[in-house]
């Protein structure tokens, strides 16, 4: 057409591009990605310490029916005594108990893995069972009454994991 107006030539290189959008994209990577990595690590954490402490209490459960299914005290297994030796009757705690039931109080452990370990609520230089020092732990602190009303105790139950399994073990019982 004759008489149109034709544009004017582009610039040589084209229009210019914007940079500022790489530059936040690279800003919130280099930030985001540490930040993600610890916010996974503390997700493991809180997974693992649940992990544990309900092993902890599933163990527990299991001391419970033991002992409300007639297994006689020195039935049960306590490798934190010497020489492996039989549990101690647990008479105090409800004289005549017929049934028993607890309440948690507090879990604290620590368990071990060679060199490294990884605790919730307890200091790995102190928390630890005679004879047992390397090995992973833990202390249940729990409320135990018979259901019938015959009486309760506050004691605290020892548990270790010797193969490093979570097959947490029933290694003592005592009166807080």
């Amino acid at each position: 057409m004759p008489g149109a107006a034709v544009p004017p030539p582009a610039a040589p290189g084209g229009p210019k591009k914007k940079r500022w959008p790489w530059i936040v994209a690279g800003v919130l990577l280099l930030c985001g990605l540490p930040l993600g990595g610890c916010v996974a690590l503390v997700g493991f954490g809180v997974n693992e310490i649940g992990n544990v402490n309900d092993e902890l209490r599933a163990s527990t459960d299991t001391f419970i029916a033991e002992w409300n299914a007639g297994t006689p005290e020195n039935a049960l297994e306590a490798r934190c005594f010497e020489g492996g030796g039989d549990f101690p009757p647990i008479g105090w705690i409800a004289e005549g108990a017929t049934e028993l039931e607890w309440d948690e109080n507090a879990i604290a452990f620590v368990k071990r893995d060679g060199s490294s370990y990884f605790s919730s609520n307890a200091d790995p230089d102190t928390s630890f069972i005679n004879g047992f020092e390397d090995e992973s732990n833990a202390f249940v602190e729990a409320t135990i009454r018979d259901v019938n009303g015959a009486g309760s105790a506050d004691v605290e139950l020892l548990f270790l994991d010797l193969d490093g399994d979570d097959a947490w073990e029933l290694c003592g019982i005592s009166q807080n």
